[in-house]
């Protein structure tokens, strides 16, 4: 059980550690307000990955992707709202705070964004329906190694999350001049931006 273990934890990071839409978005939260403010959004990427896990070893992830509508929505939903909060980060006059605060309608948005992002990406639903039954013997899992693939995917994508976060957070730390924080908020926007076009051009 180790060595199907340490399989899946190398193909999950090989999956969600390489720059993509969550891990931009979160860079970009991190540049915004720093650590903290990418928690929300990354709980939500959590929630997305551990639901597509689920429904994989239930055997109806198949029957998920039937409903290609409604993951298209989601998914340019996602998409358009990222673009919108880039673009309000660019265009908007003044700086940025030393330490923006997070409303908790905006937790909440960040959260759901990140839940709805992560359950239409497509790379996300190829590892759950394609990749994991090549390394996890799907029909024989119990509760005992499902508990211990749901920890593995939230402690691994919460540490790639960390990762990201954290060098934007240090990032941002750096810039103290007025002009400095300003272009923070541009690159913040920016990749914020890209990561909403790259949401719906995948």
């Amino acid at each position: 059980m180790m060595i199907q273990l340490a399989v899946f934890s190398l193909a999950f990071l090989a999956s969600a550690a390489p720059p993509g839409p969550d891990t931009l978005t979160v860079f970009s939260r991190g540049l915004r307000s720093g650590l903290i403010g990418a928690i929300p959004f990354s709980i939500g990427v959590a929630l997305a990955k551990v639901s597509l896990l689920t429904l994989a070893l239930l055997g109806i992830a198949e029957i998920a992707q039937r409903f290609e509508t409604g993951f298209l929505f989601v998914k340019y939903g996602g998409a358009a709202y990222l673009c919108f909060l880039g673009v309000q980060q660019i265009v908007r006059r003044g700086v940025v705070d030393e330490n923006p605060d997070v409303d908790e309608r905006g937790r909440w948005q960040d959260l759901l964004v990140g839940f709805g992002l992560g359950v239409s990406n497509p790379n996300a639903v190829i590892f759950y329906v394609a990749l994991l039954p090549s390394v996890v013997d799907v029909g024989n899992v119990g509760v005992g190694l499902y508990a211990i693939l749901v920890a593995l995917v939230v402690v691994l994508w919460l540490t790639v999350a960390a990762t990201y976060g954290g060098l934007a957070g240090r990032l941002r730390a750096t810039m103290r001049s007025t002009a400095a924080r300003r272009r923070v908020r541009h690159v913040s926007g920016a990749t914020m931006l890209g990561a909403g076009v790259l949401v719906a051009t995948r």
